[in-house]
């Protein structure tokens, strides 16, 4: 079946995309069962990152878990498992960057940064990923207390990745600190985000998420008869 599935997924004509995207998915339940570890995550791997040029970004989530959760559990280097780390937080930052997705959506994200910190508790995208879902889940205490360390900590990562995600940290930690009522904090990443944004070469829904952070940041600011 490895062999089928490496043949089918040369395919490219427009009529049979579809239907090989079936097929794969089914070689991918019967290939669990006969597949070493290493062929079964790198064709979910595979099937994932066909997902996402798809836009179907919820199969591609799914399956790119599927496989890291694969190779954590039959040990391999970490080496082997840094690619789809980045896969699962490029994915889940996808989602968060929208602000009405279904709420299944941030299910699967939460899960798969959660899996993610379990394997390498230290990793700051994973973690920056994982508190923006939960302030778009609605839990904002914690997608602070998540968010609070990131700032210090990306600021001693060096490296282009680490550049163009500043401002989604800074989106968020300001986000998160408005709703709490943190205006001094909230006003202090917001600034954050704008320099960011006037200095990173950033993804379109980066910037788009600015107007979404002003606003709050505003509507949630003291009236000056509070003082």
């Amino acid at each position: 079946t490895d062999r089928l599935f490496q043949i089918l997924r040369r395919r490219s004509d427009p009529e049979s995309l579809r239907e090989t995207d079936e097929v794969l998915a089914d070689l991918l339940v019967y290939g669990r069962n006969t597949w070493s570890a290493d062929e079964l995550a790198g064709n979910l791997r595979y099937y994932a990152q066909r997902m996402q040029q798809r836009g179907r970004l919820d199969e591609a989530l799914i399956a790119a878990t599927d496989a890291y959760g694969i190779l954590a559990d039959a040990e391999r280097p970490d080496e082997g498992r840094n690619g789809l780390r980045g896969d699962l937080v490029e994915l889940a930052l996808h989602f968060v960057l929208q602000a009405d997705e279904p709420p299944a959506f941030y299910d699967s994200a939460r899960s798969a940064m959660e899996q993610v910190l379990a394997d390498v508790p230290d990793d700051p995208f994973a973690s920056l990923a994982l508190g923006a879902v939960l302030y778009r889940q609605g839990k904002v205490e914690r997608a602070a207390e998540v968010l609070d360390p990131l700032p210090e900590a990306l600021s001693g990562t060096p490296g282009r990745d680490a550049r163009k995600v500043r401002p989604v940290l800074h989106a968020f930690h300001a986000m998160a600190h408005a709703r709490l009522g943190d205006h001094d904090v909230a006003s202090e990443a917001l600034d954050a985000l704008r320099a960011a944004l006037a200095t990173t070469e950033t993804a379109p829904q980066a910037r788009a998420i600015l107007d979404e952070v002003e606003d709050l940041v505003d509507r949630t600011a003291p009236s000056s008869e509070d003082g």
